[in-house]
């Protein structure tokens, strides 16, 4: 039977982490959604992807997270790119933040954007001297 590697945590963190969330249950239906549409049985993919059927019935689900060496032969097997699995689900605040600052410098001229910039730099750096981040 094959070996399988199972990382269960909900989202990706360490140093240099964004806020970005992982739905394992959106990834896992859309695996499943291209699994079906191709005609590959569960039992076919596990095989190809070297993992237990009922691993992949877990990831299928949202149940589990998995490596990305698994995640890659999953792709591999179904002959799909990352994009197909991972778009419109991972979550990350940035896009938003950075939506927010632009709609702050809208209409400022070099100099104030420059300004702002400076403010901003200097601000963070008070956040970490203060130990405030986090």
């Amino acid at each position: 039977m094959a070996t399988e590697h199972c990382e269960t945590s909900t989202g990706v963190t360490g140093k240099g982490a964004s806020s970005m969330t992982i739905d394992y249950k959106a990834i896992g239906a859309k695996i499943q959604h291209f699994r079906t549409l191709q005609g590959v049985s569960q039992e076919s993919l596990a095989e190809a992807a070297s993992v237990s059927r009922v691993h992949l019935s877990n990831l299928e689900r949202g149940e589990k997270g998995t490596t990305l060496e698994t995640f890659v032969a999953i792709l591999e097997a179904l002959k799909i790119s990352p994009d197909e699995i991972l778009s419109d689900i991972l979550t990350d605040d940035q896009p938003s933040l950075y939506a927010a600052c632009a709609k702050i410098l809208e209409g400022c001229s070099k100099a104030e954007s420059d300004f702002l910039l400076a403010l901003l730099q200097n601000a963070k750096q008070l956040l970490s001297k203060f130990k405030l981040s986090k």
